[in-house]
């Protein structure tokens, strides 16, 4: 296992592959969930480095989940994904960083594997 891990919180079966795939090509070690549940166990148990969180998710938003990973003190980079416009994913980046979150940036939706890869190259421990 690397020292690069992604871990990828989507709702989003197709997104999650894409990201997984792109992540992979990266370097990265990847886990995909959707699951608030599992999303914690990964967090706590795997430790990824990078975090992809979508906000807008059913059970569990991704505002909520930024609350989960300041509660742990998460180290990881987190990166904010979502379909919703530039105000929101703002304001996210906003909260994370008033959290003590490390924000490494926000992507809007639907996301442009290059541009993706290119984030997580930069991304990347070396």
């Amino acid at each position: 296992m690397s020292g690069n891990r992604l871990l990828v919180v989507d709702d989003q079966p197709a997104f999650g592959e894409v990201a997984a795939a792109v992540g992979t090509k990266s370097g990265y070690d990847v886990k995909v969930t959707s699951d608030a549940q599992e999303f914690r166990q990964t967090l706590s148990d795997w430790r990824p480095t990078v975090i992809l969180l979508d906000l807008q998710m059913p059970e569990r938003d991704g505002i909520e989940l930024l609350r989960d990973l300041a509660e742990v003190s998460s180290a990881a980079a987190i990166l904010i994904t979502s379909g919703a416009d530039d105000s929101i994913l703002n304001a996210a980046q906003r909260l994370g960083v008033a959290y003590g979150l490390t924000i490494a940036g926000a992507l809007q939706k639907p996301v442009r594997a290059a541009l993706l890869r290119n984030t997580l190259d930069r991304l990347k421990q070396a």
